[in-house]
């Protein structure tokens, strides 16, 4: 599940990892907005790939203004550019949180009796839902566009969260193994110590 299963690299299948990079892209071209204090890692190549993937789907709707496009996609860069200069400001400091951190929910200063997991996966899905919703009449292209962002969004987390969850139960397995090594190794060393 961690897209480095070597029989579907060979055999041409793409890994979940290469399924999950639209989604990805697509999530983060709203996550930039939703943020803040991502980490130093998070944007790189994706930042690019959203510019891209931007401007290819705006593309694909030239029956309609493409100034909404154009707007979000400005502001969109204007808030990739904030938030380098937010990870620069903190240069040279020890990071807070993990390089590859998605960022911390704006949301949060309003929801408090919700974990960030849970206002990642839920409240800002729906708030870019709702948005998309209300701005279809406006411009259909963003409307349908953010729609399609919030899916995106709720299935990054939600993917992330079950790719934690392998990882502990991997982890788990892995402590109660060595503990079991380390109790037949103790019973090995009172054994030549008779």
């Amino acid at each position: 599940m961690n897209g480095t299963d070597p029989q579907s690299a060979q055999d041409g299948r793409p890994t979940f990892a290469e399924l999950m990079i639209i989604p990805r892209v697509l999530a983060f071209t709203v996550e930039v907005f939703l943020h803040t204090r991502m980490g130093v890692r998070y944007a790189g190549a994706q930042s690019v790939a959203a510019l891209i993937l931007l401007l290819f789907y705006a593309a694909m709707w030239q029956e309609h203004d493409p100034a909404p496009m154009l707007a979000f996609m400005a502001l969109f860069f204007a808030m990739c550019v904030r938030n380098r200069f937010e990870v620069l400001r903190n240069y040279g400091k020890l990071p807070r949180s993990h390089s590859r951190y998605s960022g911390y929910p704006r949301l949060m200063r309003w929801v408090t009796r919700k974990s960030e997991t849970e206002v990642k996966q839920v409240d800002e899905p729906l708030l870019v839902l709702l948005l998309g919703f209300l701005l279809s009449p406006l411009s259909v292209p963003l409307g349908v566009y953010l729609m399609l962002a919030s899916g995106s969004l709720a299935l990054s987390v939600l993917t992330t969260t079950l790719i934690e969850r392998e990882e502990m139960l991997d982890l788990n397995d892995l402590l109660l193994e060595y503990k079991e090594r380390a109790e037949r190794f103790r019973r090995l060393r009172d054994d030549d110590e008779i």
